[in-house]
């Protein structure tokens, strides 16, 4: 029976561990990568926005030399206000799931008067509108492509909806089944308290091990300075992510580790006295 008795609080044990991993795994990527404003906020601290206006104009100016037009023309057509407030929109359409479409129509106005000004607003011919209309075509495309505006931001919100779905529902089952651990331990030691600490401990330590070594693991595993993701400009943003997110789990490993550690001491030592004090009592009599 009493072999019975503690492989049933091993396995609580072992089940709050796996809790407390869980708990941990789903409030991270809920505050960071499955939260809007987080993701807004990196692309403000890693200067995206400039990053993008930059790669943006590069790449308008791949389409000067075929066009016979001056470089000129494409100065100023879209600015870096315009350049957030789009990323905001599709930023936008991947968590909150609406169908927002890019509004370009300033970024054509403002080509077409550059145009204008550069050709002394002469009269053109069919042939030469139908020209610079195409060109006009072109520069919105690439404007589009490269703001990152495609066809899978409904694609990416039905996922990142599933995950914040799932994270809130799985997050509600792991507190419930941690605070049920908790109360078994306490239940099963209620005349050991201090084995009840040192088995909190145990899992407090347990956990905070599971994460140093994933922490370690993915610091082998992955360069994470060389991560490539759609463009220079993504790629720093989630570079800054993924480091966030990687050194929030080794901030919380070693507080768990560190609190494990502090718990085991504190239930052994006081097991440890009790111990010596009934020795001393039975030496008495």
């Amino acid at each position: 029976m009493k072999i019975l008795l503690n492989l049933i609080k091993y396995i609580i044990v072992i089940l709050l561990t796996f809790c407390i991993i869980g708990l941990l795994i789903i409030n991270i990527a809920s505050s960071t990568i499955l939260k809007k404003q987080y993701v807004l906020n990196k692309l403000e601290e890693t200067n995206y926005y400039e990053e993008i206006q930059k790669l943006i104009q590069d790449g308008f100016e791949n389409y000067i030399g075929p066009s016979g037009l001056d470089e000129s023309v494409i100065v100023d057509i879209v600015s870096l206000e315009k350049i957030k407030e789009d990323t905001n929109t599709i930023v936008s359409n991947m968590y909150d799931g609406t169908n927002t479409e890019l509004n370009t129509e300033t970024l054509r106005t403002n080509l077409r008067n550059n145009i204008d000004e550069y050709l002394n607003h002469r009269k053109l011919t069919t042939s030469e509108n139908e020209s610079i209309e195409k060109f006009i075509d072109m520069i919105e495309e690439e404007y589009i492509i490269n703001i990152l505006h495609t066809n899978y931001e409904n694609d990416i919100y039905k996922v990142i909806n599933k995950g914040n779905n799932f994270a809130e529902n799985v997050n509600l089952v792991l507190i419930l089944v941690t605070v049920a651990s908790i109360l078994l331990i306490l239940i099963f030691n209620v005349k050991q308290i201090a084995q009840a600490i040192a088995n909190f401990g145990v899992a407090f330590t347990a956990s905070g091990l599971f994460y140093i070594v994933i922490k370690i693991y993915i610091g082998i595993k992955i360069n994470v300075q060389n991560l490539s993701v759609l463009s220079p400009a993504f790629s720093q943003a989630m570079i800054s992510v993924v480091q966030n997110v990687l050194n929030s789990i080794l901030t919380y490993s070693i507080i768990l580790f560190i609190l494990g550690v502090v718990c085991i001491c504190i239930g052994n030592s006081i097991i440890i006295k009790n111990e010596m004090k009934k020795r001393s009592k039975k030496k008495e009599y």
